[in-house]
């Protein structure tokens, strides 16, 4: 229970930076669009996403999953930062983002499969796994 309820904070977190990300989409400011991303990253994952970015997608799994299980939390905030950065790229870098963003949310829906008690992340990903599909060629 309690790390269900962490998960709903840091969602929460997650939610807000999306709001800031998506408003400097609207106003085209692409390098702030980086640095928001970039911050989000380091925040909620402790990471640099430049550092998560050039790790084989395996070896972020393996990196996230250093305890035995997926961490969920950082997953999903990766999931969503690569789905993120899939605009501010050239075609080919957009294409790359939203495939390591559609591998972390396959990676979760592995490792929540063996819960029951995640049902309304496991919607919620399904939704994103599907817009993201239906915006690749």
């Amino acid at each position: 229970m309690i790390a269900k309820d962490f998960i709903e904070r840091q969602i929460e977190t997650l939610t807000a930076v999306i709001a800031k990300i998506i408003f400097k989409k609207e106003i085209n400011a692409h390098q702030e669009v980086k640095a928001e991303i970039s911050n989000a990253c380091k925040s909620l994952i402790g990471l640099d996403f430049n550092f998560i970015d050039s790790l084989p997608l395996p070896q972020l799994v393996s990196f996230f999953s250093i305890t035995g299980t997926l961490d969920i939390t950082k997953s999903l905030v990766a999931a969503k930062l690569f789905n993120l950065a899939s605009d501010s790229g050239t075609d080919e870098e957009n294409r790359a983002m939203k495939e390591k963003s559609l591998y972390m949310y396959n990676a979760l829906l592995n490792s929540l499969s063996k819960s029951d008690e995640y049902g309304d992340l496991k919607n919620e990903i399904n939704t994103d796994i599907e817009k993201i599909n239906s915006e690749l060629p």
